[in-house]
């Protein structure tokens, strides 16, 4: 699921240039509960291009082996992604909306305007495919409202459709808006969120610089973010305060701030210089040309983007060693205790799916040792039977699964440590020893 996620944020964020024209139909499903507006123009999309671009960037500040463990995921990435962008093009779809309400908090619903000899039905059936194929949501309702295809949960759906008043001056204005930039995000926080924030945010007397940001959300009519990847990278938040004093204060506040965010974000200080901050009127912008672009996300994202990569890829190959030991105690049950000859063993004889031998770190077939050939289950519980190949994971380290079915995670060291009993168990009874892979 977490690897879905990342798919998702790569989707919004590194994008070709796209663009911006609100649909009316679409506006007439922004209530006074909505809060948030994106256009994605897929057909405007250049999603390779944006992968690249990451990966260039990669280059220049992770090492290589990280570098490499990023790129198989998001070659995987696109793969899905081109995939799921040509049925819903295929099915005469092209702008997607989503439309971020308070009643589905922290979900949104889609809107997808259907241009005329569309056939609705065609491109229901498309997002659906899409939806369970690629995010396995099955709960997903997906209804016609006019030009519009809307997909979300039911009661979302059933809210959009009833919108009967016109959407507010302020969205016409922000959405109609051609932006600079090639994906644009639109918030305007509604009366329910902020009264929600005046009674959530924390007693902050004496603590720099937080009452201030408490008084800035609390003014802030609304904001705009515009990114573009490629050709160049560039970066922009504008943010609508209720006067120009408390523009000016913005200003301010982030200079004092900013030493404060470098710490928990464990980063330099000066990182945060290449960002332009100017007001103007009552509104104040965050700017990055392409250099201070590459800079900042080079420091503050590809690290822990990186690392939730990794994290995820980890988390699924230890998921895969679970099932794997599972199917292992099937197959010893129907075999006189004996444990399989194979992994492989375990797709014909223990319903075990070709995909669940495939480490997610590699996205190789046979990407897991076996070393239970041979052996029954009067071994003690915490001897090895299973593990990550070397070169599974960027890190010295390796999921191993142990008899009783339990999967830790290990550094190699430890590894081989445990190898070297297995091979003494395997001596004991007359097998050949086990090489490490």
């Amino acid at each position: 699921m977490l690897k879905k996620l990342i798919i998702c944020i790569c989707l919004v964020v590194w994008l070709s240039p796209v663009t911006w024209a609100a649909d009316q139909t679409v506006l007439k499903c922004v209530d006074e509960l909505a809060y948030g507006v994106i256009r994605l123009d897929t057909k405007a999309m250049d999603f390779s291009r944006s992968l690249d671009a990451l990966l260039d960037l990669a280059g220049k500040t992770l090492k290589p082996g990280q570098v490499a463990h990023l790129k198989r995921t998001l070659d995987r990435s696109r793969k899905i992604m081109e995939t799921d962008l040509g049925t819903f093009q295929n099915a005469g779809g092209r702008e997607i909306y989503a439309i971020f309400s308070l009643r589905d908090m922290p979900t949104c619903f889609l809107a997808c305007p259907v241009d005329s000899g569309v056939n609705q039905e065609r491109l229901k059936t498309a997002i659906e495919t899409v939806a369970q194929r690629s995010f396995h949501i099955q709960d997903l309702a997906i209804e016609s409202h006019g030009r519009l295809v809307l997909a979300g949960k039911r009661q979302s759906l059933e809210a959009a459709r009833a919108v009967t008043r016109s959407a507010s001056p302020l969205w016409s204005s922000l959405l109609d808006k051609k932006p600079t930039r090639p994906l644009r995000i639109v918030v305007v926080p509604n009366e329910m969120q902020l009264r929600v924030l005046r009674e959530m945010w924390p007693d902050t007397t004496g603590i720099p610089g937080l009452d201030q940001s408490k008084a800035m959300v609390q003014n802030c009519q609304w904001l705009t973010l515009s990114v573009q990847v490629v050709p160049d990278m560039a970066f922009e938040v504008a943010l609508e305060m209720d006067t120009k004093d408390m523009a000016d204060q913005a200003v301010a506040l982030w200079k004092v701030m900013t030493p404060l965010l470098a710490m928990p974000l464990k980063v330099e200080a000066d990182v945060f210089k290449q960002i332009n901050v100017t007001s103007q009127g009552r509104q104040v912008t965050w700017s990055m040309d392409h250099g201070q672009t590459q800079t900042v996300l080079g420091k503050i994202l590809l690290g822990p983007l990186q690392q939730t990569v990794l994290v995820s890829e980890r988390m699924g190959c230890a998921k895969n060693l679970s099932w794997i030991g599972k199917a292992i105690l099937i197959y010893a049950n129907d075999y006189n205790d004996q444990l399989p000859p194979n992994l492989n063993t375990l797709i014909e004889k223990a319903e075990m799916t070709e995909k669940g031998l495939i480490c997610p770190g590699s996205g190789q077939k046979d990407s897991y040792g076996y070393c239970g050939d041979g052996l029954d289950t009067s071994c003690e519980p915490t001897i090895i039977v299973a593990y990550d190949k070397k070169g599974n994971h960027a890190e010295p380290f390796r999921n191993v699964l142990f008899l009783d079915s339990h999967v830790e995670w290990i550094e190699e060291e430890r590894f081989q440590a445990l190898m070297v009993k297995v091979n003494t168990v395997r001596k004991e009874r007359g097998l050949p020893e086990h090489i490490i892979e």
